[in-house]
């Protein structure tokens, strides 16, 4: 082990390696399970399937170190981008969701594009693009549930349809307070001169 780890990465380190067997003992389950309840986003760095697939996908390849090594920063990046102020848990799983979808639609965009110069029989081109056309139809749905997540939490969205027009108002201003005498502040302070 590198000795510049700090001792409790090194713990942490030596306990996943005692669970990820086949058969591991009770007692280091247990510690494991503890581990999680007092590191609750541990599970996003060990668990996250989307994020493990990711990195499978870009293990399976025949990629070289550069390129493999360039594309997990590139997913860092990619997930630090389309992150905004305010997100919630259901708006990280899609963001999973959009990179996983991205990375199997430019896998596949790359085979299909290798496979574009051996000759092949018209089935295999039909293969390709039906899985081009899922993979590209997977990646737009993740980006626009992402986007339409996003538009129902933004505070004070409206959309008004007046017969065939669509009016979008992006903020939605407060109604006026009502005084006791059911005149607004602003009527109220406008008499009084204040």
């Amino acid at each position: 082990m590198n000795e510049n780890k700090p001792k409790s990465f090194s713990t942490l380190e030596a306990l996943l390696k005692r669970v990820n067997t086949d058969k591991p003992k009770p007692k280091d389950v247990r510690a494991f399970r503890a581990l999680l309840d007092q590191n609750p986003g541990l599970w996003r760095s060990v668990g996250n399937v989307a994020v493990q697939t990711q990195h499978a996908l870009i293990q399976s390849g025949t990629l070289s170190a550069a390129v493999r090594e360039s594309l997990k920063y590139g997913i860092r990046q990619l997930e630090e981008e389309l992150r905004q102020p305010g997100d919630g848990a259901l708006e990280a799983l899609l963001i999973d969701q959009v990179i996983l979808s991205w990375l199997r639609l430019n896998f596949i965009e790359s085979a299909y594009t290798h496979a574009l110069k051996e000759r092949f029989e018209q089935s295999t081109g039909e293969f390709w693009d039906g899985h081009l056309a899922q993979a590209q139809a997977r990646y737009l749905r993740a980006c626009e549930m992402l986007a339409r997540i996003r538009k129902l939490a933004r505070p004070g969205a409206l959309q008004v349809n007046i017969g065939d027009r669509q009016i979008n108002v992006a903020q939605v201003p407060a109604a006026p307070k009502l005084t006791d005498d059911s005149t607004t502040e602003d009527e109220s302070s406008d008499r009084t001169g204040g």
